[in-house]
């Protein structure tokens, strides 16, 4: 879609409709960025090493023109230990229900399946774990808008990008609210875990 030299994107398909009583939860390591330093880093030692220029996680309408619902970027989002948890969720506000530290991102208009872009801009030469190594590794399926493409080759490239990517890919499930409520993010994701921190 807009993939140029300086930016690559990777892609979640959460389905055709929202699953009532659920909530979608993100987790992954966050790029270290010029200004996209957490909360708890500003006022540290600026000079150190940076990973990209630029990262966002955005949740889109799959219908044309693929308007924005909702993003959080390197700058607004919170991170523990260097890793974001992002829910999407139907609410209309950021629920009361979520943790400080977790980033919030609204489903929006129910009658559009929806597509969740995570992007990467400028990495560093040195920092091996960008989507655009995951594309030089050709991980990657034929997608034409607005048909959705087979569920094998999306399944296939996502775990060629994964062992490219590492932490810094962004495991996702649907998970049952109440699940997520009582145990965060190891009771949604445990079984996608692996040896990534967790809360």
């Amino acid at each position: 879609l807009w993939p140029n030299p300086n930016n690559k994107y990777i892609i979640m398909f959460p389905g055709d409709q929202y699953q009532s009583g659920r909530i979608i939860v993100i987790h992954g390591k966050a790029p270290s960025t010029p200004g996209g330093l957490s909360i708890g880093e500003r006022g540290r030692d600026s000079r150190r090493n940076v990973d990209m220029r630029f990262w966002s996680v955005c949740n889109n309408d799959l219908a044309l023109p693929v308007s924005a619902v909702g993003c959080t970027a390197d700058l607004t989002t919170e991170l523990e230990d260097d890793f974001y948890t992002i829910v999407i969720s139907d609410d209309l506000l950021r629920p009361d229900w979520l943790k400080p530290h977790t980033n919030w991102l609204p489903w929006g208009d129910e009658q559009y399946p929806k597509l969740v872009f995570f992007r990467n801009m400028l990495p560093a030469a040195n920092f091996p774990y960008a989507i655009q190594n995951a594309i030089a590794a050709t991980c990657t399926f034929n997608f034409v808008l607005p048909t959705l493409p087979d569920r094998d080759p999306v399944d296939t490239a996502g775990q060629c990008a994964q062992q490219v990517m590492g932490d810094y890919y962004p495991v996702a499930a649907w998970c049952d609210k109440a699940t997520f409520i009582a145990g965060g993010v190891r009771a949604c994701l445990d079984e996608r875990y692996g040896d990534r921190k967790r809360e």
